[in-house]
């Protein structure tokens, strides 16, 4: 009744390359308008005509559940992997990294002693004791349920989560009280029976994987896009290699580091540094990565700057006959075209870019520069 991205959502938790948390669609850009227009260009290519956003939604479903029924196994264990991040103590950001955001600026965060382990070691506890009262306290434990496997089915994030919050405080506020009236009455060994579940509940939930996306990575990242935006480059620069050495190779980091580079003036490294991802990342994760398409158009723009028009065109020739209509590999191409002297091509290529995605004012800037 309200939105008509349900079929996108189970698409970006239910996809070969998803990991589970990050709300990219294979194949297309990272930012929330560019993204949103590739998703409804790709799904009314692959329908060979314009959809509506219900029928948008339904094209996306139709992939999700064909996924799940040719990889049965692999679907399920992707499942379980979000059942996991569900019931981990870290707050997976959407937009933002709240964990790193709040331990870095807030103080009073940093001595508070309830966190989402504490909450869940002691809601356990309040849940096994609802089980002999399971039909008078569904409506609390049967919510928690039902409200964790709508988010499971799609992906994991933190705001997601926060609805269950309330419910499973309720549930440790009655593990708490139990534990506290075993104390009062000396009952040791229930005291320590349920001390021992709660205790081994926080411990699980501690016991973050090593494939989940470090929080000082993302927030790293996400401060240096701030400087970025602000023009502040170099301390950009500074921050996306903070956010590599604590992070490893990711897409979104190298992109921004790329950029920034470019914008000091140090254009071959931004070169060396895109070539070189785009190689590894694919190799390792295939040609559909989060975060590869916006790559690999940079790659082809970069390779046109540095005075190889004729190599970015065989480049972007390479990777459209992969991922055709990829909008930032278009762009790079009808600047390699334009630089060779096919006016023409690149024109036509311009065209289909801004029928696929209206919001690129660098490409219809480009294009009414060009058509005078």
């Amino acid at each position: 009744l309200i939105s008509s991205q349900a079929g996108v959502n189970l698409w970006i938790g239910n996809n070969p390359v998803s990991d589970g948390s990050t709300a990219i669609v294979p194949g297309t850009r990272g930012g929330w308008w560019e993204g949103f227009h590739d998703a409804v260009a790709l799904a009314e290519e692959a329908q060979g005509r314009a959809l509506a956003p219900s029928e948008v939604s339904s094209h996306y479903v139709g992939l999700a559940l064909d996924w799940i029924g040719r990889e049965p196994g692999a679907a399920l264990s992707h499942m379980l992997w979000k059942l996991r991040l569900f019931w981990t103590d870290a707050e997976l950001g959407n937009n933002l990294d709240v964990s790193f955001f709040a331990q870095h600026f807030d103080p009073l965060s940093r001595w508070n002693p309830i966190g989402f382990d504490l909450i869940a070691g002691l809601a356990a506890l309040g849940l096994v004791l609802c089980l002999a009262r399971r039909r008078e306290t569904f409506p609390v434990w049967g919510f928690v349920a039902v409200y964790c496997l709508g988010v499971v089915g799609f992906f994991v994030c933190s705001r997601f989560r926060a609805p269950v919050l309330p419910l499973l405080c309720v549930l440790s506020g009655c593990g708490l009280e139990w534990l506290w009236l075993r104390g009062r009455a000396r009952d040791w060994g229930g005291l320590l029976r349920g001390a021992g579940l709660v205790l081994a509940v926080i411990w699980l939930t501690n016991q973050r994987p090593a494939a989940m996306r470090p929080s000082e990575a993302v927030g790293h990242l996400q401060l240096a896009q701030a400087a970025a935006d602000a023009g502040d480059h170099g301390e950009a620069v500074v921050l996306f290699e903070r956010a590599l050495e604590v992070g490893g190779e990711n897409p979104q980091v190298l992109y921004g580091l790329a950029l920034s580079c470019r914008a000091i003036g140090e254009g071959q490294r931004a070169l060396r540094l895109v070539a070189n991802s785009v190689s590894s990342i694919s190799k390792a994760a295939g040609p559909k990565a989060p975060g590869l398409t916006e790559m690999r158009g940079l790659l082809v723009a970069l390779l046109v700057e540095s005075g190889q028009p004729q190599l970015a065109l065989a480049r972007a020739d390479e990777f459209l006959a992969v991922l055709p209509d990829e909008a930032p590999v278009l762009y790079g191409r009808a600047l390699a075209r334009e630089a060779t002297g096919d006016r023409a091509g690149a024109l036509e290529d311009l065209s289909h870019l801004l029928q696929a995605a209206p919001d690129l004012d660098v490409a219809r800037d480009l294009y009414e520069q060009l058509s005078k």
